[in-house]
């Protein structure tokens, strides 16, 4: 079963700011990463893109219609800004709400049965089992999924949402966020204590059932194949619905809402990137619009 914390790490922007805590130019492909666009009514586009923000250095993932759906855009819209993972107060942030109070460990409450899982997930990760008794919960879970990734030979630095926000930058283009990193921060640090420890134990199983669970959901976004990103993304809101909800549903909804008001009503063409995982699935912000009547053309 797919988990949320290794999903949340391969398919959204978060984990730059948990990077900071731990201290293109190549030949488009021809096929690639999946791209949806809808025409608007006055001859404005709006097209999605899925971002995946680690992934291993290697081909560039540009696609000619990526290129042609940037060079048309208006206005680039991401999830969360760039600079707001990369600030002092942001890390204040992280550690005010994700850390435990003196003599309050990560490990406490665990069974004996998780806590065995739990060490062996630490060991995997080259850490004492101890290494993050500071954190809560939530804050140990992806961090550990991000240390997972990084020993695979993932790296944000090869994200797509830097990546794309570096070049609309470059470009001169406008740049509008859904959501701020702390926004983002909040839908963990807010939730009740067994929806932490769900999170947490979850990471532990993949670490030591299934490491190869992030490099099963790149290759599916690097084909293009919805289908299994979608069924990757489903099995993992069976497996924790209430943190599916938070996490991609609830967020969806607002981000529709947004497209097909403010989007829909100017006569700007955009360029949407943010997580494949919200793009894909039948919660998915794909599905919300046609849903909708809306004619979004793609996969």
């Amino acid at each position: 079963m797919i988990r949320f914390p290794v999903l949340r790490a391969a398919l959204a922007p978060f984990a730059v700011a948990l990077t900071l805590l731990l201290g293109a130019g190549a030949q488009a492909n021809p096929s690639g990463p999946a791209l949806w666009t809808l025409t608007k009514p006055n001859g404005g586009q709006i097209a999605f893109f899925g971002s995946v923000h680690i992934l291993p250095e290697g081909p560039d993932w540009h696609t000619e219609a990526f290129r042609d759906a940037f060079e048309k855009a208006d206005v680039v819209v991401f999830e969360v800004p760039l600079e707001d993972s990369q600030s002092s107060d942001l890390q204040a942030y992280i550690i005010q709400n994700g850390t435990n109070p003196l003599g309050v460990s990560v490990r406490d409450g665990l069974s004996p049965e998780e806590t065995q899982s739990y060490n062996e997930a630490m060991a995997t990760l080259g850490l004492p089992p101890q290494a993050f008794d500071h954190l809560r919960p939530w804050l140990a879970s992806l961090t550990q999924s991000v240390l997972m990734a990084e020993r695979q030979g993932f790296s944000t630095e090869s994200g797509v949402d830097g990546l794309v926000e570096r070049e609309a930058a470059a470009a001169g283009k406008e740049r509008l966020y859904f959501e701020s990193a702390k926004e983002q921060i909040a839908f963990f640090h807010t939730m009740p204590p067994d929806l932490e420890r769900a999170l947490l134990i979850s990471t532990v199983e993949d670490i030591t059932e299934r490491p190869g669970v992030l490099r099963e959901l790149v290759d599916a976004w690097w084909a293009g194949d919805v289908e299994t990103l979608g069924s990757l993304t489903q099995s993992a809101h069976e497996e924790l619905p209430d943190v599916g909800t938070i996490i991609i549903n609830d967020r969806n909804a607002r981000w529709v809402e947004r497209i097909t008001g403010e989007f829909m009503a100017d006569p700007k063409s955009y360029l949407i990137v943010v997580g494949a995982g919200h793009l894909a699935g039948s919660s998915s912000v794909i599905t919300l619009l046609r849903d909708r009547g809306y004619a979004v053309e793609g996969p």
